[in-house]
């Protein structure tokens, strides 16, 4: 326990100290935000709406990723070397779309990740992180009704779908100032916590780490904003949310804390699937930016989400008590 406080005090002084730098990095290789405009109707409100962060510096969660995967790495035990796996693969997935933006934003050529390249990406990332987790001595899972569940190698794949799934979902979440990095800070929290009373030390170990390299990341990120998390960011945190998750054996609890990503991914899916059938569901997707369309200033939909978030994460805690599992 001694040695995740460490961890995790090291990584916040770290990523304090190396903000400067990342500011200064990000200007001189152009990773700023730009809107472009295409056809369809939701991104032209979308432009509209968001003129005023043209410019934002973007992947500003990069470097935090990078400190928590050392952070991870450096405490050397299987379950944190699995952790920071799962950084590792979804973050350079993500920074591979960073990077391409920014080349195109200095007039060079190049493509965003196309969605079946990334998705075949992400599974061979959630692939390896599942066998990270298994190789942990990570197999079984509590569940409601049925308790204990020996996955075995199962753990694989449900590790696999979870961190695909979360940093997707965190991805989508972050298209507000402070909206991704406050929730996380919460799940977070909320795992750190289950994680300390079951003695997974480990876990705890990721959460507050976590917690540390977020920290700083949001007072630059919230409003007014001068950096936003990126792709690196968001897809490396998810994943990391995912792990964390497993690793402390808090399957219900992940998805209490998870229910505000899950429901901004779960109406862009909607979206879609309403828009090739003709009609639309949300003025724009995903939740957020409808909250926008419809009138709610940025100032409010924040902390709504936030409170939404916290409440969430205190039912999660409350229920998983009441099952017995903290």
């Amino acid at each position: 326990m001694t040695a995740a406080f460490i961890a995790a005090a090291a990584a916040l002084v770290a990523t304090a100290a190396l903000q400067p730098l990342n500011l200064r990095l990000l200007r001189r290789f152009h990773f700023g935000v730009v809107h472009t405009l295409r056809e369809d109707i939701d991104n032209r409100a979308f432009v509209a709406l968001h003129a005023r962060k043209a410019g934002l510096l973007d992947a500003g969660g990069a470097m935090g990723m990078g400190v928590a995967f050392i952070a991870l790495l450096a405490l050397w035990e299987p379950e944190t070397r699995a952790a920071a796996a799962a950084i590792a693969g979804f973050g350079l997935i993500g920074l591979v779309d960073d990077v391409t933006k920014a080349r195109r934003r200095r007039g060079g050529s190049g493509r965003d990740l196309g969605a079946l390249p990334k998705l075949v990406m992400e599974t061979a990332a959630g692939a390896f992180a599942g066998w990270a987790v298994y190789a942990a001595g990570t197999r079984d899972q509590t569940l409601p009704i049925v308790d204990e569940v020996a996955f075995g190698l199962w753990i694989i794949p449900v590790t696999a779908v979870a961190a695909i799934a979360l940093s997707n979902a965190v991805n989508i979440t972050d298209g507000l100032d402070g909206l991704a990095g406050g929730l996380l800070l919460m799940s977070m929290g909320a795992l750190a916590l289950a994680a300390g009373l079951t003695d997974r030390n480990e876990a705890m170990a990721m959460a507050l780490v976590a917690i540390a390299v977020l920290l700083p990341f949001l007072y630059l990120n919230r409003h007014p904003a001068k950096i936003i998390m990126g792709d690196a960011g968001a897809l490396g945190a998810g994943a990391l949310l995912a792990v964390t998750g497993v690793m402390a054996d808090q399957l219900v609890l992940l998805f209490f804390v998870s229910v505000v990503y899950l429901a901004e991914a779960a109406s862009s899916f909607i979206q879609v699937v309403a828009l090739r059938l003709g009609r639309r569901i949300f003025r724009i997707a995903p939740l957020h930016h409808h909250l926008e369309a419809i009138g709610w200033p940025e100032t409010r939909i924040t902390p709504a989400l936030w409170l939404t978030g916290l409440a969430s994460a205190a039912a999660g805690l409350a229920v998983s008590a009441g099952l017995g599992y903290l």
